[in-house]
């Protein structure tokens, strides 16, 4: 709903590209993430920390990589950062903390997972206070509101009664197939997650944990990591909501110097960022973007077919194209009664492509687009069977950590 009133206004009614729209309306929301993290930092550091958090959150690498794209994790976060800023952290001001729960009810909403964060804000706000009546009563009466809400807006959407985060629950938990998409082992968020969060804020951050560590927000951020490491399926954006906190925290640690060596250090920890929030935002799998620009603007395409493994590329985001087109799906076991020896389409394919591509490929599209891995394999098997020539090839990373999506993406045409 969001989107389809972004494309309205801003695209129909404006007349804005219809790919550059989204990206729009998702910089307002960065910025929104941005401002409140300030105005967080402010009410626990004060002025001075407000404006060293500020630029640690502009000079995050990763927040340069993600805060602008159109995850649900970014909206999350950013949602976060606002519902933080109104916690009642010192002094209990009821309107602030429902204030904070209504922003933070939006954000379950959009993830259920964030819930992790408020029930541990407010056990321990329970506690401090010594309210055991008004504290749960406002928090239940705010979940109960947002609940009924988002079921009439599911029920209006859907047209029938729906109960999204019922699915939700059982297909991540009670059947447990996010584990499909990947395991990690339970040291990923220690290891991989907050190092690749924080990159050269890291060891400051470390520092400053452990200076803190009997601190509210040491004990939060310990909280969450640990319950989402005993999830099997992990990925760094599960806990990109405590990065304001992250950021909170380098913030403090700053100020265990002088005001000159301050500034140094901080100009020293923006300069390690940079190089990499440039390098994964403008060049590491950009081939995927350009191939789908290329794609939607080149008249001779008059169809389509993605041999990658799914979700490689964009789609009708950035396709915005009224062809037949194809790509290998990824559907996990839903109703599979043998879930170890199930694989998907693209496990299929890459199983063995050419009994994959005699089987299913019936008719053949104008343009094939695939990794440049897979080049001498799908070579080898059109010089045979159809006319295909090289086209087009685009740039897409100079590394990768899945062998299927190494190299350039490759575009073959069909004579």
């Amino acid at each position: 709903m969001l989107y389809a009133w972004v494309y309205r206004i801003l695209s129909e009614e404006l007349g804005i590209d219809v790919v550059v729209a989204p990206k729009i309306f998702q910089a307002v929301i960065a910025a929104i993430g941005d401002y409140y993290m300030y105005v967080f930092a402010r009410r626990i550091l004060g002025q001075p920390g407000a404006k060293y958090a500020l630029l640690a959150s502009l000079g995050s690498a990763f927040n340069w990589f993600c805060i602008t794209r159109t995850f649900s994790n970014s909206l999350e976060m950013v949602l976060t950062t606002v519902a933080l800023a109104y916690w009642p952290w010192h002094r209990m001001c009821y309107m602030n903390y429902t204030i904070s729960l209504a922003v933070a009810s939006i954000s379950c909403i959009f993830r259920p997972t964030n819930a992790i964060i408020w029930a541990f804000l407010g056990i321990h706000l329970v506690y401090r206070t010594r309210s055991f009546f008004k504290v749960p009563v406002i928090a239940i009466i705010i979940a109960g509101v947002s609940l009924s809400l988002n079921y009439l807006l599911d029920q209006w959407y859907y047209g029938e009664q729906v109960f999204p985060l019922l699915n939700f629950l059982e297909f991540n938990i009670v059947k447990n197939l996010a584990g499909f998409y990947g395991v990690s082992p339970w040291h990923y968020y220690l290891s991989q997650g907050i190092p690749i969060l924080l990159i050269g804020y890291l060891p400051l951050t470390l520092k400053e944990m452990w200076s803190s560590r009997r601190s509210i927000i040491v004990w939060l951020i310990a909280f969450v990591v640990g319950a989402y490491s005993t999830l099997a399926h992990k990925e760094v954006r599960f806990i990109y909501p405590l990065l304001p906190l992250l950021h909170l925290l380098f913030t403090k640690s700053l100020f265990s110097f002088r005001p000159k060596s301050r500034k140094f250090v901080l100009l020293l920890t923006l300069l390690i960022n940079a190089p990499v929030a440039y390098y994964f935002s403008t060049y590491h799998q950009r081939g995927v973007i350009d191939v789908v620009d290329f794609l939607r603007n080149g008249r001779s395409v008059t169809s389509v077919g993605f041999l990658m493994p799914c979700h490689s590329t964009p789609w009708q985001a950035h396709l915005h194209k009224d062809i037949p087109s194809w790509f290998l799906t990824c559907e996990p076991p839903i109703h599979v009664a043998d879930r170890e020896s199930y694989l998907d389409e693209a496990d299929l394919f890459y199983e063995d492509p050419i009994a994959f591509l005699d089987t299913h490929i019936k008719t053949w599209p104008s343009h094939l687009v695939f990794f440049e891995a897979l080049e001498p394999t799908v070579r080898t098997y059109l010089a045979t069977r159809s006319s295909y020539i090289p086209h087009r090839r685009f740039f897409n990373s100079h590394f990768h950590d899945d062998w299927r999506r190494r190299g350039d993406v490759v575009v073959y045409k069909l004579l």
